[in-house]
């Protein structure tokens, strides 16, 4: 009894007479065999070798041998022992630091029967290696995707000795890799303490992000040479991606001088406190280094400017200690002589952003001498009240300055004193202080024109007065206001 197979030819798609047509057929023939051997996979890693058994079922006419292939580190393979007819091999002369992994080849050869020996079992015995992983189950706080330049970034990760073996003291390694630059900046490279069963040690560490704008990876490497030998080192490394974005607003600059904005070609003094401040919405990279501020300045006379050195000792920085300061960069300038100059300020941000696509640029004039200009009510006429505009040219303001003010019959009803004026500088001048038209004891005075009479003096001298175009509308340095209620 048994099966075949039937090749009949084409009856129905052949226009070849079925006599006359070519068979084909093929099959694989597999007969039984007199030999054959069996391979183990890859065994241990080992830290010592002991010995090798096996359980075998067969007949007198079995021929059976035993190999012991060792592995080395660099998975070249040799034949330690045999073949060897032995059940029970003696492995312990194997030295593990040099054949870490073995294999076991069996050979079994019958040619009488040609039936193999049946294997019941085959063990090696040994002692193992440690085995360790990266462990994020103590840490782990690397869990932002995106950051901002300079924004602290911390990591925390932890190392587990998940074997019944003690691991030696490890390498541990951590960089981080910009991918545009290619740049690599090791962040740790230390050695761990040796970890017992189920021991961890604690991995972390601040991750820097200045000048690693673009997308970065973060390696951790925890003995990744395997100078200390365990199981397996494919869990003994991380990597995570991670986005630094950069800054691209422009930071904000402000300039007064003597405390106080000008309009271009005001007058300023002769020994000007020019304050610069400037504001950067960053909340990581400060405005911190008065080099971040590019200073110029053009004399009188001259057509070029001239960079000023921010560090001198001419100029005074008060660096950005966290977002809502302003940096302020202060130019005491030595005295400057008559003439008009032109002032330039350019102020970056760590990023290079500039405030502003053209430079701050005005134009400012000094003149040495004390002098005080027409002095004129605004508004005049007048219904509630008015201030007082004028200009201060010289080093400092005046001592004593009063303005006077006369009935037309020339009663004086009202004086202003510079304390009532409120804050004066050297330039245009709004007084603080607005004149409600009322006399020395408070009383309205009655609608109608009143005149006015300014003296100002330093060091008891007067101060001399700077004539204008508008002075032919004073006689004997008498104005006149008017009250319209």
């Amino acid at each position: 009894p048994g099966e075949a197979i039937e090749v009949l030819p084409d009856y129905i798609n052949s226009t070849v007479a079925p006599e006359k047509q070519q068979l084909n057929y093929s099959s694989k023939i597999y007969p039984k065999l007199t030999k054959g051997d069996i391979t183990t996979k890859p065994i241990g890693p080992a830290s010592k070798w002991t010995g090798f058994y096996m359980g075998l079922d067969g007949d007198r006419f079995d021929q059976v041998t035993t190999s012991i292939i060792g592995i080395d580190k660099v998975e070249n393979e040799f034949t330690l022992i045999g073949p060897s007819t032995d059940r029970v091999i003696d492995l312990s002369n194997i030295d593990a630091s040099l054949y870490p992994k073995l294999k076991v080849k069996l050979f079994i050869q019958d040619d009488t029967n040609r039936t193999p020996a049946k294997l019941r079992h085959w063990t090696v015995l040994y002692e193992g290696l440690p085995e360790g992983t990266i462990f994020p189950v103590n840490g782990y706080t690397l869990n932002l995707d995106t950051v901002a330049e300079n924004q602290p970034y911390k990591y925390q990760t932890s190392f587990k000795n998940i074997s019944t073996y003690t691991l030696d003291s490890l390498k541990i390694l951590a960089f981080t890799k910009n991918i545009s630059s290619q740049k690599i900046d090791t962040l740790l490279h230390i050695k761990s303490k040796s970890l017992l069963a189920n021991d961890t040690v604690l991995i972390d560490f601040s991750i820097p992000t200045i000048d690693k704008k673009g997308l970065n990876e973060l390696i951790v490497q925890v003995n990744a040479d395997g100078e200390v030998p365990e199981q397996s080192l494919a869990n003994n490394t991380l990597i995570k991606g991670y986005y630094v974005t950069g800054d691209v607003k422009n930071p904000i600059l402000d300039v007064t001088f003597d405390g106080a904005h000008i309009m271009n070609k005001d007058i300023v003094s002769p020994l000007p406190v020019i304050t610069m401040l400037a504001k950067d919405d960053n909340k990581y990279l400060f405005i911190d280094d008065p080099n971040q501020f590019e200073v110029k300045l053009k004399s009188p006379g001259v057509d070029s400017f001239i960079q000023l050195n921010t560090n001198n000792a001419n100029f005074t920085f008060k660096p950005a200690q966290q977002s809502s300061d302003k940096a302020e960069l202060v130019y005491l300038p030595d005295k400057l002589v008559n003439g008009t100059y032109t002032l330039s300020v350019q102020v970056y941000d760590k990023n290079n952003n500039k405030s502003a696509e053209i430079p701050y640029m005005i134009d400012f004039k000094v003149v040495n001498e004390s002098t005080v200009s027409r002095v004129y009510p605004y508004p005049n006429p007048f219904t509630t009240s008015t201030k007082f505009v004028f200009t201060l040219t010289g080093e400092r303001i005046p001592d004593v300055m009063n303005i006077q003010i006369f009935t037309v019959t020339g009663k004086m009803v009202k004086t202003i004193s510079l304390n009532d004026m409120g804050n004066l500088r050297i330039g245009n001048n709004i007084t603080d202080y607005a004149w409600d038209g009322t006399d020395e004891f408070g009383d309205p005075l009655a609608n109608g024109v009143y005149m006015y009479k300014v003296s100002a003096k330093i060091n008891g001298k007067s101060i001399e007065l700077n004539e204008d175009k508008n002075s032919n509308l004073f006689k004997n340095d008498l104005g006149k206001l008017y009250i319209m209620r």
